[in-house]
């Protein structure tokens, strides 16, 4: 909106403008914000269940030493030297 007229009518209605445009974008950037927020937060857990330590021997990927075991959906999702506990909802 131009907002140039110097009628009190006009400058009254632009300036109203200029502060529900203000409310509106810092509105819509906020909520912006937590919608791009949420997936990560509630993607914090990507395992079901975590073993800690256990002794894993898989011939076929040639391995037989002390792993962590990360459970999803009830397979087998990774075997590491160490996954971090907080990638888990339960950790033994």
């Amino acid at each position: 909106m131009n907002c140039t007229v110097d009628t009190s009518i006009y400058t009254d209605v632009c300036k109203w403008f200029e502060v529900i445009s203000f409310k509106v974008i810092s509105a819509i950037l906020i909520m912006g914000t937590l919608l791009l927020a949420c997936p990560v937060l509630a993607g914090a857990q990507s395992y079901d269940l975590v073993l800690k330590g256990g002794h894993v021997i898989d011939p076929k990927n040639d391995i037989d030493e002390p792993m962590d075991v990360a459970i999803k959906d009830g397979k087998i999702a990774e075997v590491s030297a160490d996954i971090a506990p907080g990638d888990a909802a339960t950790v033994v």
